[in-house]
């Protein structure tokens, strides 16, 4: 918890049990010695409510857990196949899901594009970025500042049940193969069950943009990636997208640099970014390594948001072509794009040139 890990994996083969913890996009191995990893899984298993029905693939569970932790909501997953069974634990920490647009710490001018956009009566609005990049964190934020107003969302894990928000969960992957469930949606005259497959994005929900404010959390690592997967795996037509698209915000976790050991960066800034028009001269620093950052030389993580607004004015010269290169329309509104950001805190000596590699 100190840590805020996001999950914990208990990873059991072959009668030793493995333990990883998961910040952001990181999964690290914990270094524990089990005296008896068979029995510790089995009352593992036990503490999760996973008794019996032994040869199903996969299986989940809310957990309650203590006063302490009361703050926290824990899902339980567990599957196995082969010679491997695992358990792992998922942490969601509901302060950060009772934020609002105004706390996520955007720059001055995107918060207020933001709010602007949210006071529009109606369209689509997206919030995007890799898995374990806390993009669930900043759609609850965004819903959050709204009052009194149709709120319809498509969530990978609905973690909060809201009566204002007409959610649904689009599960896969992560526990099991299966590609629907019984989802709620809202209709003005009525509510309603229906099924809801990956493949097919009910058109009546779509409609929904018409009479308010439709949210998807989408994850991948690319404008590209994620238009794809709307357009491709559940066949949300690109005219759809081009005529209600609002507001988009892309996400991605960037490790800061532990202040107490960061250490000075040898190579000269100008021959790292060759290709980039330095303004002056820049000190670098990178990682280092101290019991404060248990060695990781990392201090803690920080989210940077890319930011994408479409108004109406600007909507005539708006194309399908233009929706796989957000990032372009962003740098010629004179906007930063997540790139820019990170070079920034790079010459700022916040964030190492290694973790910048890991974006661009």
């Amino acid at each position: 918890m100190q840590a805020r890990a996001s999950d914990v994996l208990f990873e059991f083969r072959e009668g030793q049990l493995e333990v990883f913890f998961r910040s952001g996009e990181g999964l690290v191995r914990v270094n524990q010695a089990f005296e008896e990893p068979p029995e510790f899984f089995v009352k593992l298993k036990e503490v999760c409510g996973f008794r019996g029905e032994e040869g199903q693939p996969s299986r989940e569970a809310w957990l309650s857990l203590s006063k302490g932790f009361s703050h926290l909501k824990c899902k339980a997953l567990h599957y196995s196949g082969g010679s491997q069974e695992n358990v792992r634990l998922r942490f969601f920490n509901l302060r950060d899901y009772a934020r609002t647009a105004g706390e996520l710490g955007l720059e001055k001018d995107e918060g207020e594009r933001v709010q602007s956009f949210l006071r529009l009566p109606a369209g689509l609005y997206l919030v995007a970025g890799p898995a374990y990049n806390r993009t669930a964190e900043t759609m609850y934020a965004l819903m959050n500042s709204l009052a009194g107003e149709r709120i319809a969302s498509v969530e990978p894990l609905v973690v909060l049940r809201n009566e204002r928000f007409f959610q649904i969960e689009n599960q896969g992957g992560d526990v099991s193969d299966a590609v629907y469930k019984n989802l709620l949606f809202f209709k003005p005259d009525s509510m309603f069950l229906f099924d809801f497959f990956q493949k097919n994005y009910n058109r009546q929900f779509l409609d929904f943009v018409g009479q308010g404010k439709l949210f998807l959390e989408l994850q991948g690592f690319s404008y590209e990636e994620i238009f794809e997967k709307l357009q491709v795996e559940h066949e949300v037509p690109p005219s759809f997208l081009v005529e209600n698209l609002r507001l988009v915000l892309f996400q991605r976790l960037v490790r800061t640099l532990c202040p107490a050991c960061k250490k000075p960066d040898p190579r000269p800034a100008r021959e790292l970014f060759r290709n980039k028009k330095l303004s002056g001269e820049y000190r670098l620093f990178q990682e280092g390594g101290c019991p404060a950052c248990r060695a990781s030389g990392y201090g803690g993580e920080e989210v940077l948001f890319e930011v994408f607004t479409l108004g109406n004015e600007e909507r005539p010269a708006f194309f399908k072509r233009h929706l796989a290169a957000l990032d372009r329309k962003i740098s010629e509104a004179g906007n930063q794009t997540l790139a820019q950001k990170v070079l920034n805190r790079v010459l700022k000596g916040e964030v190492s040139h290694k973790e910048r590699s890991r974006f661009f």
